[in-house]
């Protein structure tokens, strides 16, 4: 499952691993939405959201951005899934993970 905010990327981008899997050789269902509900009950989570650094933006604002986005994916997330394993790939790094389990409540790391 991919979800992304913007109507249709996500749908496209599914469509486009699927359509590869038979030269990549996986068998797994890949589809794309914009509804956080679709991810209900899942396993894993993988968060990638986040804007990359601008030209003369400084760690701190990109910390401040990407920290408002992470909280908020996040807690969307656990609306629909029950104890996720959720992994952070977003900069910056540490931060943001600190902020995903701050924010799912996680015990474990």
């Amino acid at each position: 499952m991919i979800i992304d905010i913007i109507e249709g990327v996500p749908q496209g981008k599914a469509l486009d691993l699927q359509e590869s899997s038979c030269l990549q050789v996986f068998d797994s269902l890949v589809t794309g939405t914009n509804d956080y509900k679709e991810t209900a009950n899942s396993d894993v989570v993988v968060i990638t959201a986040g804007l990359p650094r601008k030209p003369g933006m400084s760690r701190e604002d990109l910390l401040a951005t990407n920290a408002k986005i992470v909280q908020s994916v996040t807690e969307k997330i656990m609306e629909h899934s029950h104890d996720p394993i959720i992994i952070v790939v977003s900069n910056p790094l540490d931060a943001m993970v600190y902020m995903a389990k701050q924010t799912s409540k996680r015990a474990q790391e």
